[in-house]
């Protein structure tokens, strides 16, 4: 050993939470006794300390090791992602519209809560994971303007008398559209 107690760095309020409390009684237990492996090292307790970390299996430690500005990291920061689903608060907006803030929002008092699973199948989520956010934003940007343009395309020929065979390509091509968003 360091000769040194660690200093125990934990979730609050988890499992990782009870099993730090119990090792800190044991610890302390060892301190109080004369004969102790930490005795040597109290010169040194309060300069080089060791951390243990203790976090359970619902904690995503790849987030915490290699934080970025990339998708997956950014939306469990900023959305409280839990188990690949996040939780946000549903609110009408200024002009009816519905509006979702992240339920620690302070501006977030709305009508209720909805709750959306992050699929790893999800065409969007799996492309973007590790993507830049500003790119993330920028590539949903393009892909909604692509899909307004297919559906005004489709009003527009809708307007002008169309063949049926017409109509078919054309639900096809909306389909297709929404598909890739």
């Amino acid at each position: 050993t360091l000769g040194v107690p660690p200093i125990i760095v934990c979730p609050p309020n988890s499992r990782a939470g009870m099993i730090a409390n119990k090792l800190l009684k044991k610890l302390q237990d060892h301190l109080r006794m004369p004969n102790s492996q930490f005795s040597a090292g109290a010169g040194s307790a309060n300069l080089h300390r060791p951390v243990l970390v203790l976090a359970d299996r619902t904690t995503d430690m790849s987030i915490a090791l290699s934080h970025g500005w990339t998708y997956r990291p950014l939306t469990h920061d900023l959305l409280g992602m839990k188990n690949n689903k996040i939780k946000l608060q549903e609110k009408s907006g200024p002009d009816g519209s519905k509006v979702f803030c992240a339920l620690g929002d302070a501006t977030s008092t709305g009508t209720g809560t909805v709750s959306f699973d992050l699929d790893p199948n999800d065409a969007v989520w799996s492309q973007f994971t590790e993507a830049a956010f500003q790119d993330v934003g920028e590539e949903i940007d393009s892909r909604l303007k692509a899909y307004k343009k297919d559906v005004e395309a489709v009003s527009r020929r809708n307007a002008e008398d169309v063949d049926q065979a017409q109509m078919a390509t054309d639900a096809s091509q909306l389909a297709s559209a929404v598909e890739a968003l």
